[in-house]
């Protein structure tokens, strides 16, 4: 024989190297838990960033719908705007009618008023 252990130290070192691979395998296992919270924590990351990249879409989707919708607002105004800029001409028209139509009246009752109380008739003038 060349090395002889008692049977209580061969025992004693292996109760110690199996409480040492416990504690090994447990700071193992502890690390393993870790990486997995780590794991998750990534994975709600991602999911985080695809959420704010789907706002972002529908944000730009939203800023292009407005953007149509503005133009059509301006080019609907701009029909109102020159609807009402002909009827501006026309009241514009209307009111030039009723001008003339009043400075010829005012003519012929002017000339009623002063050849008939002078004795001349109107249409002689």
């Amino acid at each position: 024989m060349l090395f002889s252990y008692p049977p209580k130290a061969i025992a004693k070192a292996v109760a110690e190297a199996s409480a040492a691979a416990a504690a090994l395998v447990s700071e193992v296992a502890a690390a393993v838990a870790e990486f997995a919270l780590f794991v998750a924590d990534v994975d709600a990351a991602v999911a985080d960033v695809a959420a704010l990249e789907a706002d972002v879409d529908a944000s730009e989707a939203f800023v292009l719908e407005v953007d149509a919708l503005d133009a059509e607002a301006v080019a609907l105004f701009a029909e109102a705007v020159a609807e009402f800029a002909e009827a501006v001409a026309l009241f514009a028209d209307a009111v030039a009618d009723v001008a003339a139509d009043a400075a010829s009246t005012i003519n012929a009752h002017l000339a009623l008023s002063v050849f008939v109380v002078s004795g001349w008739d109107p249409l002689d003038v």
